[in-house]
């Protein structure tokens, strides 16, 4: 028998109302099962609890310990993602100004989408920077402080189980992958995610956070930047001392130097020593130790900055060598410092003539004079003149006959005085001293 039009329209019919009875049948037995799950995790954590239908999902919300909680099905959709993720969220109050986002590299949300101003921080933990993105608009010493060991392993294990991985100052967001199969996979996953909450409030003592990740991290390079971060934004109190007595000790040469430098004469001599046992090598690290042991006018480090002088070319080093000896006030440096006034560098020479003015001598007044008369340049006799005073000041009158700072000053170049004139008298010097040169006074050959 040919069927009619009308009979296979009505059979389509029939099929479609069958296959969206069983589909609704199926969502209802679903929704069913889903709030059985939920409602039993809320009862296990003592919460609420929403029942999900058709058209959504159950969730499981609350307080917990005085963080806010939740846990449910959602959809992660943007022009990167369309998917069903399993969110279990713990919110809380992180009490610090600014900002600060732990996010996945690879995950729904970008540091574009936080519609902040936001700079990016290395912890120098390379396998957490390379998996996660720190922005803040924070003092970046709370965020290195928040982010320790225990902090950044959790949120590692947590990322790799997840879709998206978020942090904040406001709370954790975590977009798991998989299902919530029973009511002791939501459960366990908000454990994890209230101990990380815990943790990331315990750290949020700074100062304290500090002192454990860099007596207690696994990674040197990020006890080296906590280190940096408490002695930079925490004054040095005798719990700091301390930690920094310990650090001398210590196996990584970085970690010894900021701890040396910063103990200042409790930890100069172990600083020398590093320096002189080439431990520290750096002119970047160099020059922090020259400044460090001039300001504090440690004598002991003179001899030290003479032979670095000695050993090292680099212009820069040199001269800030010279302008830590002006600081350094040690007599001691005297004749190394004099010793430099026929050095063909005009640099140099200036920088030894200012030293000398802290450092010099009665014998350094002596070699800067004759410096003076035979030297072209009004500017440099006027720093001499500077110097002479200032060492005559220092050491009151020096012997008599000898020409005064201000004397020197106002010396003419090509002039000096004649040998057993008539008193007042002045004679031109010979035509090859008039072509001395302007910083040594050594005339042409």
């Amino acid at each position: 028998m040919e069927l009619q039009p009308q009979h296979i329209f009505i059979t389509a019919f029939v099929i479609i109302v069958l296959i969206s009875a069983m589909t609704v049948s199926k969502r209802k037995a679903k929704a069913v099962s889903e709030n059985s799950i939920y409602r039993e995790a809320a009862e296990s954590l003592n919460i609420g609890f929403i029942n999900g239908g058709i058209l959504s999902s159950s969730r499981v919300i609350g307080e917990i310990g005085g963080k806010r909680v939740f846990a449910g099905r959602t959809k992660l959709h943007n022009s990167r993602m369309n998917l069903t993720a399993y969110e279990l969220c713990a919110r809380y109050s992180l009490q610090t100004e600014g900002s600060l986002y732990v996010i996945s590299r690879n995950g729904y949300i970008r540091l574009a989408d936080l519609g902040v101003d936001l700079s990016v921080l290395r912890t120098k933990d390379d396998a957490f920077d390379s998996a996660m993105t720190v922005a803040y608009n924070m003092n970046p010493s709370h965020a290195i402080a928040l982010l320790g060991h225990e902090i950044r392993a959790a949120i590692m294990e947590l990322n790799q189980e997840s879709w998206c991985f978020q942090m904040s100052k406001y709370g954790v967001h975590f977009y798991s992958k998989h299902a919530f199969e029973a009511s002791a996979d939501i459960v366990r996953g908000m454990k994890r995610v209230m101990a990380l909450a815990d943790r990331i409030l315990e750290n949020s003592d700074f100062r304290e956070s500090h002192i454990r990740n860099i007596r207690h991290d696994s990674v040197d390079d990020v006890r080296l930047n906590n280190l940096r971060m408490l002695v930079t934004y925490y004054p040095v109190d005798r719990e700091i001392e301390d930690l920094l007595v310990t650090l001398l000790d210590d196996s990584n040469a970085e970690l010894q130097f900021i701890a040396a430098i910063n103990l200042k004469h409790r930890g100069f001599d172990h600083l020398i020593a590093m320096i002189k046992n080439r431990r520290i090598t750096g002119r970047d690290h160099l020059s922090d130790a020259i400044q460090a042991l001039a300001g504090a006018a440690y004598h002991r480090a003179s001899p030290l900055f003479i032979e670095l002088f000695s050993e090292r070319k680099e212009r820069s080093l040199r001269l800030g060598i010279l302008e830590a000896c002006k600081k350094m006030k040690d007599p001691e440096l005297s004749e190394f410092l004099a010793s430099l006034l026929e050095q063909g560098d005009g640099d140099i020479v200036d920088g030894a003539v200012s030293a000398l003015a802290t450092c010099g001598t009665v014998r350094s007044v002596e070699k800067l004079t004759r410096l003076a008369e035979g030297s072209l340049n009004p500017f440099l006799r006027n720093r001499i003149g500077e110097a002479v005073a200032a060492i005559q000041s220092r050491l009151g009158d020096v012997e008599g006959g000898w020409l005064s700072g201000a004397e020197i000053s106002d010396m003419q170049g090509a002039l000096s005085r004649a040998d057993n004139a008539d008193e007042g008298s002045l004679s031109r010097v010979d035509a090859g001293e008039a072509r001395k040169d302007m910083y040594t006074g050594r005339g042409e050959d």
